[in-house]
């Protein structure tokens, strides 16, 4: 068996419904694609529900022992009374495990091993500075997230994640993200941005499938992601309710998350029609087929649904989500940013694309070239390349 250039190694919480997995499926998909030389890898660290499948010409490796025996289910227990400072009795002893199961690795395979911690419950469950040939990809605005998150242990958690990164090469997926993971956390960030892939003719061959759920009347408002509170999913629910156009659209929300009982409860108070699709494996034919797409999140790292609404030609109605949705739609005719979540402003948003739409009911498609899959994997070779000169 002929050993590979390298071992590429993705290190993820889980693969949940969210971003950040689907982020890192299509990362490892496209690495194996474009770099047949280098054995991809894919880390686990936590069983929750699995949304998405690890690509066949990716190894995954299951090390969710390391938060879920009897100290890990401690340390979470300790979290919910002072969140995320329990972690650092584990944090230690879960890096000699994974710098353990690397060196094993490297021995059976004969080629370097790089690891990718990506997103903060891949960050947060070691010490990346004790990790050897290690880069920290983040996803989020790390800082805003603490604060909603943690409360008044935000200013301790932040210390600890900025005393973890210490001396390691950290990468954001978006420049918000940069910018204040050095503003807020004060953590040590390279320039350069990691954007996340985005594989355009992919995503068109899949639209084209036939929707797994049940066809959605047309007319429809889309809304794609967690049901949790920074997504402010109640602001869109009540924006749509009030929106003032005579088009009797309905609102579709794909996706699962803590608020969907309670989000039910409004929904059916409001005088248009709203409908729960649940999790949606292929989200692209009801991406293709919306008359728009929105978005009101608090803060985002870099959100990839509106990126793949791009891709499809789909209109867009978004916050700026901390700046990461103002750079997604950067260049984008079919956007509309609306300044908050303010349901007045994203009702009024709503009804004017219905009352006066873009030529059609969709813009041109666009081919997102700065987000390829290829121009993102040059980057992050380039990146590993730098860490290891």
């Amino acid at each position: 068996m002929t050993s590979p250039d390298r071992n590429i190694v993705f290190v993820v919480r889980n693969l949940a419904l969210g971003g950040i997995p689907r982020v890192v499926i299509e990362l490892c998909r496209s690495w194996s694609d474009e770099h047949p030389e280098d054995d991809v890898h894919l880390v686990l660290l936590d069983d929750h529900d699995r949304h998405y499948d690890t690509p066949d010409n990716v190894t995954e490796h299951d090390l969710t022992r390391l938060l879920n025996d009897l100290p890990g289910k401690m340390v979470r227990a300790g979290n919910r009374l002072i969140p995320n400072l329990c972690s650092v009795l584990t944090m230690g002893r879960n890096t000699r495990a994974l710098n353990r199961w690397a060196r094993d690795l490297e021995r059976r395979s004969g080629a370097r091993v790089d690891l990718m911690l990506c997103g903060y419950g891949a960050i947060s469950s070691f010490w990346p500075s004790k990790l050897h040939n290690v880069v920290c990809v983040a996803h989020n605005l790390y800082a805003a997230m603490l604060e909603e998150r943690t409360g008044r242990f935000a200013e301790g958690n932040k210390r600890l994640l900025r005393k973890a990164l210490r001396g390691v090469p950290v990468y954001g997926i978006s420049t918000p993200i940069r910018d204040t993971l050095r503003r807020d956390i004060g953590a040590e960030v390279m320039d350069k941005v990691l954007y996340n892939p985005v594989d355009a003719q992919r995503i068109r061959r899949m639209a084209a499938e036939a929707a797994p759920h049940e066809v959605i009347p047309s007319p429809y408002v889309l809304y794609l992601g967690r049901l949790s509170p920074e997504k402010n999913v109640d602001a869109i629910i009540r924006a749509f309710g009030a929106m003032t156009t005579i088009t009797e659209p309905v609102l579709a929300i794909a996706g699962a998350g803590s608020e969907r009982a309670q989000l039910e409860k409004l929904a059916a108070a409001q005088p248009r029609p709203v409908r729960f699709l649940g999790s949606v494996k292929n989200p692209y034919p009801a991406i293709a087929g919306a008359s728009a797409l929105v978005l009101a999140s608090d803060f985002e790292g870099m959100p990839t649904v509106l990126l793949e609404a791009r891709a499809l030609g789909t209109p867009i109605v978004t916050t700026p989500a901390g700046g990461a949705s103002t750079e997604a739609i950067e260049g984008y005719d079919a956007a509309v940013l609306v300044p908050a979540a303010d349901p007045a402003a994203l009702s009024a948003a709503l009804s004017a694309l219905f009352d006066n739409p873009p030529g059609s009911s969709h813009a041109v498609p666009d081919d997102l070239a700065g987000f390829s899959t290829r121009a993102c994997i040059s980057r992050y070779r380039e990146v590993l390349n730098a860490a290891t000169e």
